[in-house]
């Protein structure tokens, strides 16, 4: 009897997500309340969602459910780039598509000369009002003197407040304002290393860090990461015990390129390794607060020895135009990173920080966050549902669960360089994945936005570099 129930329970899923009543990558509702839908036993319903899952229609998140998995997708639940775990240390060559591709907004939008967003103008509209009013009433003494190094002490009161909320228990002093989380992850960087040591990051990694490290003359030594969980503390044991490294870079939150989200026991273990092998874990948390459902947790909420310094800002989550950044700094670094940056830029434009902390004290952030979201959401469930209905070849992604972007493994025999330029012909801007390693191991990948209104433009946009792919396929 059992067995006729579980069938009925997958056949019943199967035409719910048929029907695009949840869409990839979107989660089903939890084995309770499949329970009482169906009025069967949990474990019931825990066979028809193993069956489920063994056939590729949903896939599970430890602690977290199962979730929708589209025909496009992997059969494995995380992809293995390479066999290799990691690289060995060198210094890093960063290639000169960079900067052309960083003159085009870092390729988070596809179409670029497509339709302006018009979304959460509400929100930019009261922030923008904040920093104009905190501007017409900055007094002439406040002008003729810079801030403070730390910069506006409302506004890291704020974000310290902010930080409590995710077990982080700091107060405005153990905050640093900065430029945006690129000039974060420089100011930290330069106080944590000297020329020619070593740092490890995630492959594929932000090529902002790797620019980074080019510039300041470290050596990276690259550790593979799944396109779901990311680094393994496994893995960074293993290049802790052969190299003796000064800090490892890590977004365990929605990173760029892959979204992929670090399971906790994961984030405590490396937290810990940090302790016994005497690195700084520099934590770049740009894309936390853009999780679909929920806000996670840094590695910084489980560290319990002060070794994990947070680099952010409200770059992708509110404005990338107010250039606001920040660094949570551990009391080891504190002093450093704040010479270097009255070096490097002296003081913090104090008017428009005391407007965004105004914003931030009244509400107006969290209110946002909660319909970008909402609207982030959409917009990649409108992407997947094109690429899954129209590319016709062969390619592989995973749905992340928050970020912006999604990682896209293409034939071996597609040049996303290649793809990069001709796209670049018909207006269309890609981000290829060479720019993601210090090798050539990502050379047929691409990163694509979610991060703008899916409008015509960009729809066909997409189209279009489909096609583009398709042409250079194998028959």
């Amino acid at each position: 009897m059992s067995n006729f129930k579980y069938e009925y329970i997958i056949k019943e899923l199967s035409e719910k997500i048929s029907r695009k009543e949840w869409h990839v990558g979107e989660r089903i509702p939890s084995i309770r309340q499949l329970s009482r839908e169906f009025s069967a036993a949990k474990v019931t319903v825990q066979t028809a969602l193993q069956k489920m899952e063994a056939s590729h229609i949903l896939y599970s998140k430890a602690r977290s459910g199962y979730y929708v998995e589209g025909e496009y997708q992997n059969n494995s639940q995380t992809l293995h780039y390479e066999t290799i775990r990691t690289s060995i240390p060198r210094p890093v060559k960063v290639p000169e598509i960079f900067y052309d591709i960083m003159a085009k907004s870092a390729a988070f939008d596809i179409f670029p000369s497509g339709e302006d967003s018009t979304q959460s103008s509400t929100h930019l509209d009261l922030l923008n009002r904040h920093i104009g009013r905190a501007m017409r009433c900055n007094s002439k003494a406040k002008a003729d003197y810079y801030a403070m190094p730390e910069g506006s002490f409302e506004l890291r009161k704020q974000l310290a407040y902010i930080y409590k909320q995710i077990a982080i228990d700091i107060t405005p002093e153990n905050i640093c304002l900065t430029n945006g989380c690129q000039n974060s992850l420089y100011l930290t960087l330069s106080a944590c290393c000297n020329e020619g040591d070593t740092v490890a990051v995630e492959s594929p990694a932000f090529y902002g860090v790797l620019q980074i490290l080019q510039q300041l003359k470290l050596n990276v030594v690259e550790i593979n990461a799944s396109a779901t969980q990311g680094i393994s503390a496994i893995d960074v044991k293993a290049v802790c015990d052969k190299w003796q490294i000064s800090a490892c870079v890590i977004s365990a939150n929605f990173a760029t390129p892959t979204g992929a989200l670090m399971p906790r026991e994961e984030k405590i273990a490396i937290a810990e390794l940090a302790a016994t092998h005497n690195f700084t874990i520099i934590e770049d948390d740009i894309y936390g607060d853009l999780g679909f459902d929920y806000r996670p947790e840094p590695i910084r909420s489980f560290d319990r020895h002060d070794n994990t310094i947070i680099c952010s800002s409200f770059s992708k989550s509110l404005s990338r135009d107010i250039r606001t950044g920040w660094i949570v700094c551990n009391d080891k670094y504190k002093e450093k990173i704040l010479r270097i940056k009255l070096l490097n830029q002296l003081a913090s434009p104090i008017s428009v920080h005391e407007g965004i902390a105004t914003f931030l004290s009244e509400g107006h952030y969290k209110r946002h966050l909660i319909n970008l979201r909402k609207t982030l959401k959409q917009q990649l469930n409108s992407m997947l549902d094109l690429i899954h209905a129209n590319w016709q070849f062969q390619y592989d992604y995973r749905v992340p669960n928050g970020g912006l972007c999604i990682w896209v493994e293409l034939s071996r025999r597609i040049d996303t360089l290649s793809l990069y330029h001709e796209a670049m012909t018909q207006g269309i801007v890609i981000t290829p994945g060479r720019l993601f390693s210090n090798s050539k191991r990502f050379d047929h990948h691409i990163r694509l936005s979610f991060a703008h209104a899916y409008t015509f433009k960009r729809k066909d946009a997409l189209l279009t570099l489909g096609k583009m792919c398709k042409q250079r396929s194998p028959i």
